[in-house]
């Protein structure tokens, strides 16, 4: 089964520009893989109360009405069988934001990391950004670098 996504093109940068994240497309995800128990968590049969008053996603926006750019998306090929009836907007913006969260939590991961050994953000920042292949014109290093100061917690 195939599932398109719609990501942010950063996102989609991070997870299919790197090989041992997705790779390329169509990526394939089995049940049991951590995408998968993601994928089969937000289109579970019956999910508790979905998206209906957070803020990142308008009441009146639908998908269909926004156009569809190649890169604002991943396509995963799923092993699986998700009924249609379930695969609605909401879960899909549900499922973007997870990928979105799930590459903020490893960038910020990695750049800690990096900083053991040179504790320079601006470093860590530049060199996650260049080592992931993810476009300038996407987000700018400086985005990571501030991620990361505003997780100073974590």
């Amino acid at each position: 089964m195939k599932l398109i996504v719609p990501v942010k093109p950063e996102v989609k940068d991070f997870f299919i520009k790197n090989s041992d994240i997705l790779g390329k497309e169509p990526c394939q995800i089995r049940k049991n893989s951590r995408i998968g128990i993601l994928v089969t968590t937000v289109f579970a049969h019956n999910p508790p109360e979905l998206l209906s008053d957070i803020e990142f996603f308008p009441k009146d926006v639908s998908l269909e009405e926004l156009p569809k750019f190649p890169e604002n998306e991943i396509i995963l090929e799923l092993s699986f069988k998700i009924p249609h009836q379930f695969v609605t907007d909401e879960r899909l913006i549900l499922l973007s934001k997870f990928f979105e969260l799930l590459m903020d939590v490893y960038a910020l991961a990695w750049m800690r990391g990096r900083m053991d050994y040179l504790p320079s953000e601006n470093s860590a920042a530049t060199l996650f950004h260049r080592k992931h292949k993810i476009n300038d014109g996407h987000i700018k290093s400086d985005a990571f670098r501030q991620l990361l100061r505003r997780n100073k917690t974590i």
